[in-house]
């Protein structure tokens, strides 16, 4: 029969190796598959990025500063979209 197709990868599509630390422990918990964690650690890095932008576009729109924002509204990146 063979291994099931998520077994048989080697790489993911970025060439990252799937095996030893770069496997993604919460996929083989949970879902008992395989993913890599540099391109995890690259997703969230990015989205961090675009977050913390439209936080401050929005504070600057209304006029406050980060921290300020940050406690009237919270970490939301959709909040923000709205006022930005």
């Amino acid at each position: 029969m063979g291994l099931p197709p998520d077994k048989a990868k080697t790489h993911c599509p970025h060439g990252h190796e799937l095996s030893g630390d770069n496997l993604e422990p919460w996929h083989l918990k949970t879902r008992n598959a395989r993913a890599c964690w540099t391109c995890h650690k690259q997703r969230a890095y990015k989205s961090r990025l675009l977050q913390v932008a439209a936080i401050g576009r929005a504070a600057k729109a209304l006029g406050l500063t980060q921290a300020a924002y940050i406690d009237r509204y919270g970490w939301s990146r959709h909040v923000a979209l709205q006022y930005a």
